[in-house]
């Protein structure tokens, strides 16, 4: 039992500071529970339909654990949805990792290819499938996300067959499952002010889209439409979690992902980039640094030592700042005093060094918070320019 708890235990690295319950605590937790099954109905793992309480409780504390409920102990991912809902305020997340720590489950522990094949559309077989996941650009390298990941990534997953016409995502609902598309095509649709669909992008085979919500928890932004018959992969939030916290680099590409949408976002909205198309806009959001200052530390300032190239934008991803200026303090002994003219937050940008609604002079900000500030270098805009004279006269 000691050496299993040494095993690292997928799905929970997100509660670094989670504690064990003792033996005793697990017996207490087990003789309150009244079996209601709350906390299985709360649960977002897709398969806790087929697991009872009685199969949980059972299962932590005896050496019976049916596979059924082994497979769902390995998809938790302790996301605490059980706990609030508990009438006698039993810890079931706690008692999950004990179930966990005993079972040592891992991604690499053989796949149940009944499953697989269940899942399958008619003419499908599992090279076919294998090869539409490698299409999607987080899975293309075999050696990062090994063909055992994806086949557990399909089992803990919902493959759609959808006629053409079905609606399986709307703008301002609500979700979190990533969908991969493996075959057809799907229009994405946005209403405008008077709600009137508007198409925004046509999605093919090796593309995804769901993203938005699940990397940042808001309500979606667009309407997805199957344009012809397709085949999705609907991945629940949960599950590629999980995925990420097995492959650190997964994590590092949706990341970078949710910095360039947010960086897009704001691009989208300035006058200064209006008539610039989506596309040139999406490769000046790619070509963006990002950095994190502390508090207190300057993103730059307006003497010449720390004033940014004319051509250059600070765009507020995160936190906020100070805008000030620095003068004299008239005192005669080479004294200055900051005078603050603004505070700005997430969206505000800085062209050039000056702040957007300044006089056009130069000024100097500071980070009051952690502050996250993306940089579009001037040889970035300086291309731009070449491009859209007309941006290049705003700025």
């Amino acid at each position: 039992m000691q050496d299993k708890k040494k095993l690292p235990i997928v799905g929970i690295q997100h509660r670094q500071d989670v504690r064990p319950l003792t033996e005793e605590a697990i017996r207490f937790e087990i003789d309150m529970c009244i079996g209601c099954d709350r906390c299985m109905r709360a649960c977002p793992v897709p398969m806790s339909s087929t697991v009872t309480i009685a199969d949980l409780n059972k299962a932590t504390i005896t050496d019976d654990v049916p596979a059924h409920v082994a497979r769902f102990t390995d998809e938790c991912v302790m996301c605490g949805s059980c706990v609030p809902v508990c009438p006698v305020d039993n810890h079931r997340d706690l008692l999950m990792l004990s179930l966990k720590q005993r079972l040592g489950i891992s991604w690499d522990g053989q796949v149940d290819m009944n499953r697989i094949f269940n899942y399958l559309p008619p003419g499908w077989n599992v090279p076919g499938l294998l090869s539409c996941l490698r299409e999607q650009p987080m899975f293309n390298d075999p050696q990062l996300v090994p063909d055992n990941y994806l086949l557990h990534l399909v089992t803990t997953s919902k493959l759609l067959t959808l006629l053409p016409g079905t609606v399986f995502m709307n703008e301002g609902e609500y979700g979190r499952a990533l969908y991969l598309v493996l075959e057809g095509r799907i229009e994405l649709s946005s209403a405008d002010a008077n709600g009137h669909e508007l198409l925004v992008a046509i999605i093919r085979p090796g593309e995804y889209l769901g993203e938005y919500g699940m990397t940042t928890g808001q309500t979606r932004n667009a309407t997805a439409r199957t344009q012809t018959p397709a085949v999705v992969l609907e991945v629940p939030e949960q599950v590629m979690q999980r995925l990420m916290e097995i492959i650190p680099a997964l994590q590092t590409f949706f990341e970078k992902l949710s910095t360039i949408r947010s960086i897009e976002a704001i691009l989208k909205n300035m006058a200064l980039f209006q008539d610039v198309s989506d596309s040139d806009i999406h490769q000046i959001a790619e070509q963006a640094e990002v950095r994190l200052f502390e508090r207190d530390e300057y993103l730059f300032g307006e003497e010449s030592s720390r004033k940014p190239a004319r051509e250059m934008l600070h765009l507020l991803l995160e936190g906020f700042v100070k805008v000030s200026r620095i003068t004299q303090a008239g005192t005669g002994r080479d004294k200055t005093d900051e005078r603050i003219i603004a505070y700005r937050q997430r969206g505000d940008y800085f062209a050039g060094g000056l702040d957007l609604l300044g006089d056009g002079r130069s000024v100097t900000v500071c980070a009051i918070t952690r502050a996250r500030v993306a940089r579009v270098p001037h040889q970035v805009l300086q291309t731009l320019f070449a491009r859209y004279p007309q941006v290049g006269y705003r700025f």
